[in-house]
């Protein structure tokens, strides 16, 4: 299923953007389940799918509930005892510790114990005892008025009824302390009968009349044909019937009867059989389609009949007359485990059930059809419907009214929906119209905000100031958005128009100018020609790569380019003729330097008295210097070119030339030539261990050290420990020795060289064992601001605590590895740098910004890409004018 829909980006960018909580709903047929498919692909938090019953994990590719939590099948206390406090070095604490966003599928049918049991188990097993969910984001995901909530026995209901105001999970008592903002996805995919759906919709509220069910049974009577039509199921309200219908049907064939055993590898719970572990099959049997097929022949819910059986094989017939052969495929029992070395949560096989993919299917229950999709269908409500949404769901699994016949009539008692779902859909509020109100609360607390926000990232900003004059963006905030100016085309009427206006300097180095011989020869005296000290660097004309060079053009105008800028034109077509032609002219320094030039051995060996072998200076009207022949990269260098012209290279500088064919035999062939020093520290040069022993008294060993690929051994580092550059630049771009990511790291290693290491470095780098214990141990020898932006750290309020008065809380602020959830947001709201610095919390890409978090520090915040998107998906352009007028206010 393709999406398209605004409330299907709008909870896209809920989940991938923001740390809120919400309730993703929707009608029949809206697509929740192709959504968990879409998140479930494409994702990338950390996250964790389960449902209330097996099936539904399976079919959700997630896990139960209890299997989750640990929880008790019976219904739950606030605090129970039975709650699983698992260790905090327990795969499951680590899981739900590493967990960004929590997404319970089919929720209509989760009692509201179990949420409140989620909640606590989350607060207590993340430590977080004060947040709701301890700081997770939870996504719920169904339709209440489909599925209700299982409540067995008559003992529970008295325990539900006595705790909560109904079974259904939004009367947990989580919901008194947070707001649940609705997601609707409202586009209906299964249905295209407008008529239809209009009548599904009062089927699903209540609403509908007993004239329109009058109306709607004589439109069904008319397809009584269906019933003994072949590929319909008939639906019915309890799982015995059903049971029943398709053993009668299964016993009247008289062909022979195929079994067919399931496979099942390790853990599978008879629970979560996708069909049956023994599957009794008849040729002419009907059955439906359980899983979608890989090569779209048909999909989950299509209605086919048995063709013919083997014992390994069987083919279907389906309703378009084409037999096709189903293959067995599998089932996954999954489970969840943080893999530390991935630094990522996946999924992990538990056990395999192997199957044919089929069920018989003359008749299902209404409570297994949903989810399921069918183009004929007959409905056998018999004695009443007896669950909330049943008759809902039933009736709207089929894709049309023409493809729908009932055994009896519909009557207005078949339609039960619960007062609570009724009350609930009534007050709760939609997530588009909350935040709203939140933004306008944002506006009026911290308008500057919102000013800048606008002015930086809203499309038409210019267009708003100028209507707003009043409206004054941050200084700052105006001088990184001043708009570029536009490019023009130049020719001889702009010239004219604008004579005393025009930047001859910027003229003669621009490229849409109309350059001609009849328009140099007209501005001649205006253009600049030449490098001077009131020139713009490279503003010149004999440096610019746009004119149409040529010979001719060049000897036009041989008294007035600059030679040396000339010389340094990437844009001449140059050749040996060009360069013959003007062989006196040239600044052979700088000639020798451009990269630009035909580069090969006949014209090194043309001019090979002119050039420059070396770097060097010319003088102009001041000194400038070129890098010569042997700088250059340009030059296709080999062997037996470097062995042509050995005499006149100068290799110090070909000694540091990245383009040569480096190689062992290069380097061994010219071994008394090369400068060491400086060939140590090219970095072309892919040096071997074996290449460092063989040539270690000639290489320099500061070079050396800042080879951060090089694997030395520790016997290695220790025979030469004092010949090392083991602290790097004093900027901090190279650390030297302490800046390799391959040497030995241990706490052995760092224990013996520490008073060599260079700390500022190493406070920043992933490499180290990093621990609790570790920082503990070398606390006196970290740089503390650069270790407060360290991603790789054990990051927790423990850590932050126990070093709370070394840390730099700018650095720290600005640190996207640190889960800042609110507990800590509030605990260190005083010390957090906010806004106003390099490093900052607004600006900050691994905190979880959304609308909510952002209200409740409304005061706080300056304007960042990371809030402008939480915002984007709101501001419509209504939207911005009301806000506007309460900032004006």
């Amino acid at each position: 299923m393709k999406f398209t829909t605004t409330d299907f980006n709008q909870a896209l960018h809920l989940i991938e953007n923001t740390n809120q909580s919400f309730f993703l709903t929707g009608k029949a047929g809206t697509g929740k389940s192709s959504f968990l498919k879409h998140i479930v692909k494409t994702c990338k938090k950390e996250f964790v799918v389960v449902a209330p019953t097996g099936i539904a994990a399976i079919n959700a590719n997630g896990v139960t509930i209890h299997s989750l939590f640990g929880f008790p099948f019976r219904p739950m206390l606030h605090r129970d005892a039975d709650i699983t406090i698992y260790s905090k070095d327990s795969v499951k604490s680590e899981l739900l510790n590493k967990m960004d966003t929590l997404i319970i599928d089919e929720v209509s049918m989760v009692r509201a114990d179990v949420i409140d049991a989620i909640d606590f188990s989350l607060r207590k097993n993340t430590n977080n005892p004060s947040i709701p969910f301890g700081g997770k984001q939870v996504i719920f995901i169904g339709d209440i008025f489909q599925l209700e909530p299982v409540v067995a026995g008559k003992k529970e209901k008295e325990i539900m009824a006595e705790l909560y105001d109904s079974p259904y999970f939004f009367s947990a008592h989580i919901f008194n302390e947070i707001e649940l903002p609705v997601v609707e996805l409202s586009k209906i995919f299964r249905q295209k009968d407008r008529e239809f759906t209009q009548f599904l919709q009062k089927v699903r509220d209540a609403s509908i009349t007993p004239e329109e069910i009058d109306d709607f049974n004589k439109q069904v009577e008319a397809n009584q044909n269906l019933i003994n039509e072949e590929f319909v199921i008939t639906l019915t309200t309890r799982n015995d019937a059903a049971n029943l219908h398709n053993r009668n049907k299964l016993n009247k064939l008289s062909a022979q009867s195929f079994f067919y055993e399931a496979q099942i590898i390790n853990s599978f719970e008879e629970s979560k059989f996708p069909t049956d572990k023994t599957l009794e099959l008849k040729v002419g049997a009907q059955v439906v389609c359980v899983r979608n097929d890989s090569e779209k022949r048909w999909y989950n819910g299509t209605i086919a009949k048995i063709h013919s059986l083997k014992d390994d094989e069987i083919k279907i017939e389906l309703e378009n007359n084409r037999i096709e052969t189903v293959q067995q495929v599998s089932w996954e029992n999954l489970s969840y485990t943080y893999d530390r070395h991935k630094g990522k949560i996946e999924q992990k096989i538990e056990g395999i059930f192997t199957q044919f993919p089929l069920k018989l299917a003359w008749a299902i229950t209404i409570h297994k059809s949903q989810g399921l999709t069918f183009e004929k269908l007959i409905i056998d409500f018999h004695n009443g419907t007896f669950a909330s949404g049943q008759a809902y769901v039933a009736l709207s699994r089929v894709k049309s009214l023409q493809g729908l016949y009932l055994r009896r009539p519909l009557a207005i008692w078949d339609i039960l929906v619960s007062q609570n779902v009724l009350d609930f859909e009534h007050n709760s509020e939609n997530l588009e119209v909350y935040y709203k109100k939140l933004i306008i609360d944002i506006a009026r607390e911290n308008p500057q905000l919102i000013i800048d926000l606008l002015w930086r990232w809203y499309p038409n900003s210019r267009e708003l100031f100028q209507k707003y004059p009043f409206l004054e963006p941050t200084k700052t905030y105006q001088i990184k958005t001043k708009p570029p100016s536009k490019e023009i085309k130049i020719d001889t009427d702009y010239i004219e128009i604008n004579r005393g206006y025009v930047n001859w300097d910027v003229i003669s180095s621009y490229k849409d100018v109309d350059w001609s011989t009849t328009f140099i020869k007209r501005y001649k005296d205006l253009l600049i020609w030449k490098s001077s000290p009131k020139s713009q660097l490279d503003k010149t004309l004999s440096k610019n790569p746009h004119l149409p060079w040529s010979i001719e053009l060049i000897s036009e105008f041989v008294d007035e380019w600059d030679w040396v800028d000339l010389s340094c034109n990437k844009g001449i077509p140059w050749s040996i003729e060009i360069i013959q032609e003007f062989e006196e002219k040239w600044a052979w320094g700088f000639l020798s330097s451009n990269t630009s030039l035909p580069w090969s051995e006949e014209l090194i060996d043309t001019f090979k008295t002119k050039w420059k072998w070396s770097n060097g200076v010319e003088h102009n009207f001041e000194k400038q210097y070129f890098n010569g022949l042997c700088f250059n990269e340009a030059i296709p260098w080999s062997l037996n070119l470097i062995d042509k012209f050995k005499e006149q290279l100068n290799w110090r500088n070909l000694s540091s030339i990245k383009s040569l064919p480096w190689s062992e035999e290069l380097i061994e062939h010219f071994y008394e030539r090369w400068n060491w020093e400086v060939l140590s520290s090219n970095s072309a040069i892919s040096w071997s261990l074996e290449m460092v022993y063989r040539w270690k008294d000639r290489l320099s060993f500061y070079s050396l050290s800042h080879k951060t690929y090089l694997k030395l051994p520790i016997d290695f580092i220790r025979d030469n420990a004092d010949k090392f550059d083991w602290e790097g630049d004093e900027y901090g771009f190279s650390g030297g020795l302490s800046d390799n990511p391959n040497l030995p790291w241990s706490e052995e290693f760092i224990e013996e060289f520490k008073d060599k290491f260079n700390w500022t470095i190493l406070s920043t780098r992933d490499f180290l064992p990093w621990s609790e214990n570790f920082i503990n141990k070398y606390s006196n020898y970290f740089c503390w601001e650069n270790l407060s932006y360290n991603t790789e750290l054990p990051w927790s309020i423990k850590l932050i605590d126990k070093y709370i008065d070394k840390w730099d809380w700018e650095t720290l602020s600005g640190n996207p590895a640190i889960n800042w959830t609110e507990e800590m947001l509030s605990k260190y709201e005083h010390s957090l740098i906010w806004k106003n610095s390099f490093r900052n919390l607004s600006n900050n890409k691994g905190l979880h910004h959304s609308i909510p978090l952002i209200h409740k520090y409304a005061s706080k915040w300056e304007a960042s890409e990371e809030i402008w998107n939480c915002f984007t998906p709101y501001l419509a352009d209504a939207l911005i004018e009301q806000i506007i007028k309460k900032i004006k206010q």
